[in-house]
């Protein structure tokens, strides 16, 4: 994808937000309410990259180095923006799986409870573009609550069906052998 070179400088110059250290609660507070502002007002430019980002297995965009850049200024409220800016732009297919893609990508696993809600309205959407946009974030977090999300869904095509699948046997298997290798130290630790 060819970015408008106007628009990249851009781009490039935008200031990071820079998160002050503290460990005073009230203080944390304020930064996180600062930095979801800051967020906010971002969001036009976000919804802007999602639109003109190609998303390819394996390679980097704009959107991603976007959410990078914020994830490693402060990961809780950037992922809880990313929340936010999902329910706010549900009818747009673009936003909803570039969203997906991208917490796949950055391999985000410790909002599981953030992203849940996601993944299940995008495995329910009738648009297989959504459906494989969750599957790639299920295959990221791999979880019990993706894994009955995925077998409690009614794929949209033939291939996603296939897709998902596979996902659920391997899901099935990794469970398996987590409970059986838990029960063994369990009984190691019992002797």
């Amino acid at each position: 994808m060819q970015i408008n070179p106007a628009f990249d400088t851009w781009f490039n110059n935008i200031p990071l937000f820079k998160m002050p250290e503290s460990t005073d609660q009230n203080s944390i507070n304020v930064q996180n309410k600062n930095f979801l502002d800051f967020l906010r007002s971002k969001e036009s430019f976000f919804i802007t990259l999602l639109h003109r980002s190609d998303f390819e297995d394996g390679m980097t965009n704009d959107a991603i180095i976007f959410i990078q850049q914020n994830i490693e200024a402060n990961k809780s409220v950037t992922c809880n923006w990313l929340n936010e800016i999902y329910g706010k732009y549900l009818k747009d297919k673009l936003a909803l799986c570039g969203i997906l893609r991208i917490l796949a990508f950055l391999r985000i696993t410790d909002y599981e409870s953030t992203f849940m809600p996601m993944i299940i309205a995008s495995l329910k959407d009738d648009s297989t573009e959504c459906q494989e946009s969750a599957l790639m974030l299920i295959e990221v977090i791999r979880s019990k609550e993706c894994l009955a999300a995925i077998e409690s869904t009614t794929f949209s095509s033939d291939w996603i069906k296939e897709y998902a699948d596979s996902i659920v046997s391997e899901l099935r298997e990794e469970l398996q052998n987590n409970v059986n290798q838990k029960n063994q130290v369990n009984r190691v630790l019992g002797s």
